[in-house]
């Protein structure tokens, strides 16, 4: 993955590619990111989950969407599956709890887009 000089992971193909191989492995991801300014975030990337056919979720979370986790901030699930438009930091910030960020706004969508 992409990394900045104190070993934090940053936005880059590398980054992406990474994440969503072990995505599609069936794999959970947990990285300690960066925006390279500010913020530091440990960030959990689960794509699908075990949902009980008569368990009913509400908004609008599917068993298939990619689930991140921000660590003490906030989770949700994001369609994964044929998605083809970038999802707004605002409707990021909304879902996640915090103000996001235009790079973390990137990571998402650059890892959404590639899952495709």
């Amino acid at each position: 993955m992409n990394k900045n000089e104190f070993g934090e992971i940053i936005n880059g193909n590398e980054t992406y590619n990474f994440i969503v191989d072990k995505l599609k492995n069936g794999e959970a991801v947990l990285i300690g990111w960066t925006d390279e300014e500010y913020s530091h975030y440990d960030i959990l990337f689960k794509l699908g989950a075990y949902k009980e056919q008569e368990n009913y979720i509400q908004r609008g979370i599917k068993n298939d969407d990619l689930f991140i986790s921000v660590m003490s901030l906030g989770s949700f699930g994001f369609k994964a599956i044929s998605r083809n438009k970038e999802i707004s930091s605002g409707y990021l910030s909304e879902k996640l709890n915090f103000n996001v960020g235009e790079k973390f706004t990137e990571l998402v969508n650059s890892v959404l887009l590639r899952l495709n």
